[in-house]
């Protein structure tokens, strides 16, 4: 994966620079924005869904008004936190540094590694995505699950037991669970893997 120590250096530094913007901007959130402790009714919703998951009913008592992934994933940080809200929106920075470290994994079997070099950069540095980590909203989770979707489908011929198939599978449907328009990406690939 790393061909060598240049490289490695790189990714370590990438996933640095992007975790401690990050949390620069948390930290200048946190000092400046009024409504930090009371956030949108978007962030609220899935905060009070995830603690209804993780503390009271697993399942729920009724139809699902949103995809489930997310709430489900941040019931599971929820109950490892213990419910500490820092500690959660510390778990979606390092995701949201790890996405630039997938980007750059990703677009090095694309394109180039200087290519690669260039958009992880930009990504680490772009403030949307800076602000979405902090958010925590289900963006971080569906770009983590889109590039390692993509990052397998581009190392494909690896993939050669059922179990693999089986887990890429998996993923993709944690994905639609995530976003239903995943849902058109799995026909498309569908599609795409027939021809090839």
């Amino acid at each position: 994966m790393f061909t060598n120590n240049k490289e490695r250096r790189f990714i370590l530094t990438l996933f640095v620079i992007a975790f401690a913007l990050r949390l620069g901007f948390t930290l200048f959130m946190k000092q400046h924005y009024f409504f930090y402790h009371n956030p949108s009714s978007d962030v609220t919703y899935y905060f009070e869904w995830a603690r209804e998951i993780a503390t009271q009913n697993f399942i729920g008592n009724k139809v699902f008004s949103g995809l489930p992934l997310y709430p489900y994933f941040l019931s599971f940080i929820y109950r490892l936190s213990l419910g500490h809200i820092e500690i959660m929106r510390l778990f979606h920075l390092l995701l949201g540094s790890l996405n630039c470290v997938l980007l750059f994994l990703v677009a090095k079997r694309m394109f180039h590694k200087h290519v690669a070099a260039l958009a992880s950069v930009f990504m680490s540095f772009n403030f949307f995505m800076i602000y979405y980590d902090w958010l925590m909203m289900p963006v971080t989770l569906i770009i983590t699950l889109s590039l390692i979707i993509i990052w397998s489908l581009l190392d494909r011929q690896r993939l050669t037991s059922i179990y693999q198939w089986a887990f890429l599978g998996i993923l993709t449907g944690l994905a639609i669970l995530g976003d239903g328009k995943f849902l058109f990406f799995l026909i498309a690939t569908a599609c795409w893997l027939f021809i090839k």
